[in-house]
């Protein structure tokens, strides 16, 4: 993805009195991943790659509003303290508050699983 200014992503439309803006990241994991997110997997870790995952950004300023949606192509959050984790990254690089930011699972089986405690397992260190 080519880097622009946040002005080069700023939408502006006569009836909404504010900015919008969308990015998009290719989030897709390498081969060998840790990856058995449904009940009747065949093996533990991904032995290839059938389509690619994304993660979409939306971003919407206004009326003295400031707010983010971040979408995930995975699965689910495992518990409260794995989503913990990737939300402070987030707001730790991008220097906006937690209430600002809104997170999002597109819940598909077809990806790793979000959970810190397959780390040990093969493939999990990815």
């Amino acid at each position: 993805m080519n880097k622009k200014n946040i002005s080069d992503l700023v939408i502006r439309q006569s009836e909404f009195k504010g900015e919008m803006g969308v990015a998009r990241a290719d989030i897709t994991p390498p081969v060998g991943i840790y990856s058995r997110s449904w009940g009747s997997a065949l093996h533990d870790s991904a032995e290839g790659i059938h389509r690619p995952l994304f993660v979409t950004s939306l971003f919407m300023r206004g009326g003295g509003l400031e707010l983010y949606l971040v979408c995930f192509d995975l699965g689910w959050w495992y518990d409260k303290a794995h989503e913990a984790v990737i939300r402070q990254a987030i707001l730790e690089k991008s220097g906006i508050r937690d209430d600002q930011l809104l997170t999002h699972m597109g819940h598909t089986h077809s990806g790793p699983i979000t959970n810190l405690q397959n780390l040990e397992r093969e493939g999990g260190h990815l």
